[in-house]
């Protein structure tokens, strides 16, 4: 294939036979319909497969391992499978470790669901300006990266917690705090072991 027949089906290409494609927004700021979609693994391809052929092949991927019963968990939490796939990709660039996946998701929820303005992520700036976390509020309108498996299920299930914050230590293990006073504080005492 080539990059630009990539490029259309990936932007403005069909449903591939998957229904949750459809439910796509197409935000404005949006940088490509299928960001998040495109499952990251490895693949056998024949060489002369067609663009439709491999992407088909990354989502039929993405959809064995984002199940009907996590889209169903996922509804019920209130989040639509593109949300949750957003969510999962910031998780995916935040996180170091997959221990801290769940801690890291349940921080992004918290501060959704108790209204904060802004997630503040530090991810979403690298990906451009209207996915910028610090600059808009909520989800940035799509997905940053393509998240594995344990973004997404961390993202569906996230830690149950009452933190609203984390910063990443020397040792790339985050760090989790309640409160903004304690956020500070971790802060100080990262920067104190240099």
């Amino acid at each position: 294939g080539t990059r630009e027949g990539f490029r259309e089906l990936i932007q403005n290409g069909g449903n591939f036979g998957y229904d949750y494609l459809d439910e796509i927004p197409l935000e404005e700021g949006r940088a490509y319909r299928l960001d998040g979609y495109l499952f990251p693994d490895t693949y056998m391809f024949y060489s002369d497969s067609s663009e439709a052929a491999a992407i088909d092949k990354l989502l039929s991927n993405f959809s064995r391992k984002f199940t009907a019963e996590m889209m169903a968990d996922a509804a019920r939490a209130g989040y639509s499978v593109d949300s949750i796939v957003t969510l999962a990709s910031m998780i995916q660039r935040e996180a170091y470790y997959l221990s801290d996946m769940a801690g890291i998701s349940s921080v992004f929820r918290n501060r959704l669901s108790s209204g904060m303005k802004y997630l503040q992520s530090d991810a979403t700036g690298l990906y451009g300006e209207s996915y910028d976390t610090y600059e808009n509020a909520g989800l940035p309108p799509g997905a940053i990266a393509s998240p594995g498996y344990a973004a997404l299920e961390a993202a569906v299930y996230p830690a149950n917690t009452k933190y609203y914050y984390f910063v990443t230590g020397k040792d790339k293990k985050a760090v989790f705090s309640k409160t903004y006073a304690e956020h500070k504080r971790a802060i100080a005492n990262i920067r104190s072991q240099a």
